[in-house]
């Protein structure tokens, strides 16, 4: 069925290739493909090669989904040893302020924030429920701007470096 569906998809909305050189030949509806690209290409074109740029979610005290493949598209690292925005890690008080240390220490121009649904989506366990903890969102409420938004991806920007 699975295949069926996907099939059913593919008929019905627009698919497209992805633009970042490093994804090709991926395909993506284009809703997502389209701001996916959009999002990149802003943070290649304002970002130096090797800078790190950070990749959140929509909020840091509950977490669902992350999006580490824009550290790969983008060609950028990430600054923190924290790839995979895991429940129960990232959600938690210890972790938020090593990451918030790395961040006050090497100073990412941008942030990259995941703000679809699917990042802090419910689910029927602890996982779906808010640790309380939101250390990581203030420090980039305080630190950081929105700069631009593509659908889902919004790049925000450092405030020091205005």
């Amino acid at each position: 069925m699975q295949g069926v569906g996907r099939r059913w998809l593919q008929l019905t909305e627009p698919v497209v290739a992805l633009a970042t050189p490093v994804a090709a030949p991926v395909r993506a509806a284009a809703n997502v493909a389209v701001p996916l690209d959009q999002a990149v290409a802003y943070v290649r074109a304002n970002s130096p090669a090797g800078e790190p740029i950070y990749v959140v979610g929509r909020r840091a005290d509950i977490t669902t989904a992350g999006a580490p493949l824009i550290y790969v598209l983008a060609g950028r690292p990430n600054p923190t040893r924290y790839d995979i925005a895991a429940p129960g890690v990232l959600t938690s008080e210890p972790v938020q302020r090593e990451i918030v240390a790395d961040l006050a220490r090497t100073k990412p121009k941008l942030i990259v924030r995941w703000d679809s649904p699917t990042t802090d989506a419910p689910e029927p366990n602890r996982a779906g429920r808010s640790s309380g903890v939101r250390t990581l969102d203030r420090y980039i409420a305080a630190h950081y701007r929105e700069s631009v938004r593509y659908g889902d991806w919004v790049v925000l920007s450092s405030r020091d470096a205005s």
